[in-house]
């Protein structure tokens, strides 16, 4: 951009206005007259690189915007995480029995598959490891711990265990295995 002196823009007044972008200048045509012309203040070149830096200053003015407010809004905390800590274990009672051993042994973890659910409908199922335990996510609610496909000679107890939000609940599942 040309900066015009306080003579100079008086000038172009008392002459009239210029098309804007263009600059008085008078030119001396060998004669001695005087002939008015336009000249550009932004050659062609500058034209584009102006726009460019404009376009460029946009999108970072944009840019910056959108980081701050991403950056600054409410994120949502992630949802409570409910539970179950299962536990199996296997009472063996009967066999051959020894004088002072008592008819059902105390009981020992073991690794069985378990399922979760309620009224027929399985929320999860999965299988304890060797020390019986079993972690599983489930939602809030009233859930019954069963064992699929005990046998007849095994007594599977079936606990009923409330979940509740955000909390990792203890419950325990016992079978109770009867040798003759």
């Amino acid at each position: 951009m040309v900066v015009q002196s306080p003579a100079e823009r008086s000038a172009d007044t008392r002459q009239g206005s210029w098309p804007h972008g263009c600059r008085q200048k008078l030119l001396n045509s060998g004669g001695g007259s005087r002939q008015k012309s336009c000249v550009q203040e932004l050659s062609a070149s500058s034209v584009p690189v102006m726009f460019a830096r404009r376009s460029i200053a946009v999108a970072a003015l944009v840019v910056s915007c959108a980081f701050t407010a991403a950056s600054c809004a409410a994120v949502p905390a992630p949802a409570a995480v409910t539970r179950l800590q299962i536990t199996t274990l296997q009472i063996i009672c009967g066999g051959r029995v020894q004088p002072g051993v008592p008819f059902c042994r105390a009981p020992t973890a073991s690794s069985r598959a378990v399922e979760v659910g309620t009224r027929g409908q399985v929320v999860v199922s999965g299988t304890t490891d060797s020390k019986g335990k079993l972690l599983v996510e489930v939602p809030a609610g009233t859930w019954v711990v069963t064992v699929p496909g005990a046998m007849v000679y095994e007594d599977c107890d079936r606990p009923v265990v409330t979940a509740v939000q955000g909390v990792t609940t203890q419950v325990t599942q016992t079978c109770i295995l009867n040798v003759p």
